[in-house]
């Protein structure tokens, strides 16, 4: 008989770099099929937004999902929306925070809360991509999912294409943790 596969220590290994606050940015490099989405993408910026959220006394923790396409980023989104809706251990632990309202599903945003007057000023969460990068939100994290793809690393100008990405979401992060140190000390930059 087959057994299945133990993916323990992997996903422990993974919980524990993305966990360590020693360092202000992480880059994971894993094989397909490790769960890296589901954990450091999906799980990370909502266990984050969550922490801010209890921890920090902070709702309007807002966080960038970023990734080659939009409908990619979107994706994501969609999967924390879907985990604070659907997840019976995660309202357990952490009550009700979906409000149908405020995630569309034509909506590439996700918020908790509504401001005071009734709107949502800041998401959450957003979703981004290489075509469409948002900027003067000022996000206390920016998750970046799969920015390299088969599509756009063939030609120098589309790597370069990429690299500038990156480098623009960097310095968006690097001006806002700069224009609130206290708050973002201590949190990943990326």
């Amino acid at each position: 008989a087959l057994e299945a596969p133990r993916h323990d220590e992997p996903h422990e290994e993974m919980a524990t770099f993305i966990s360590d606050f020693s360092q202000d940015k992480k880059l994971c490099l894993v094989p397909r099929g490790t769960w890296k989405t589901s954990m450091l993408s999906t799980g990370f910026p909502l266990w984050m937004a969550m922490r801010a959220y209890f921890l920090e006394d902070n709702p309007s923790f807002r966080c960038l999902i970023d990734s080659e396409t939009t409908r990619n980023s979107k994706l994501i989104l969609d999967a924390i929306a879907a985990y604070t809706k659907n997840g019976i251990n995660f309202r357990a632990i952490f009550g009700s925070h979906y409000k149908s309202e405020l995630h569309k599903a034509d909506s590439f945003e996700f918020a908790f809360n509504e401001n005071r007057s009734g709107g949502i000023k800041e998401p959450n969460f957003l979703a981004s991509g290489l075509k469409s990068a948002k900027t003067g939100l000022h996000f206390d994290l920016i998750n970046l999912d799969d920015l390299v793809s088969k599509d756009n690393y063939h030609s120098l100008a589309m790597r370069e294409k990429v690299w500038e990405h990156y480098r623009m979401m960097y310095s968006i992060k690097v001006a806002d943790a700069g224009a609130s140190q206290t708050k973002n000390e201590g949190s990943p930059v990326m």
